[in-house]
């Protein structure tokens, strides 16, 4: 089974919120990572284009917050 790892910005209605919801709504178990501003900072580089929301399966980075909620299956 795949793993789900989700990092985005601490604050409602952020570009993640929509993939947070659509994990929840398929059931699936994802690592709900939530950053401050300053967390954002130290990680800034080790992400794909310098941004979040990052959706990561099995170590894959997937950065596009509309494709990334498309991608995910529903069950």
């Amino acid at each position: 089974m795949p793993q789900y790892k989700l990092s985005y910005f601490d604050f409602d209605g952020g570009r993640g919120e929509p993939i947070r919801i659509a994990l929840h709504a398929a059931n699936i178990e994802f690592e709900d990572i939530r950053l401050s501003f300053p967390e954002f900072g130290e990680m800034r580089n080790n992400t794909r284009f310098n941004s979040v929301p990052v959706l990561e399966i099995d170590d894959q980075q997937f950065s596009s917050s509309i494709m990334a909620t498309r991608f995910l299956p529903m069950s």
